[in-house]
């Protein structure tokens, strides 16, 4: 019998352009819950990279990987802080999706 290796599954290297990932982070704000929130900044965070949002933020990269982690319940402050870099780094704003 062949043993299956099964590997975790990683939202932000199956995403194909920022737009994508923006339009996941919005439905999760509009829809979504909590847990779905978390999940659309991580892959976000991850497709951007740990180190420029952790510049963008001031936060230390240790302490956005908890954030994102979706084990620990962060501080609103930070989510927005989060969002907010993401912002800056990918003109969401301006991005029709």
């Amino acid at each position: 019998m062949m043993k299956t290796e099964v590997t975790p599954y990683k939202s932000h290297e199956q995403i194909s352009n920022v737009k994508t990932a923006i339009y996941m982070l919005r439905y999760a704000m509009a829809e979504g819950d909590s847990i779905d929130i978390i999940h659309a900044v991580e892959t976000l965070v991850k497709y951007i990279g740990v180190k420029k949002v952790s510049e963008l933020t001031g936060l230390h990269k240790n302490s956005l990987y908890k954030t994102i982690s979706g084990k620990t319940s962060p501080k609103i402050e930070t989510i927005i802080k989060i969002i907010r870099a993401i912002e800056a780094e990918t003109n969401m704003k301006t991005i029709e999706v």
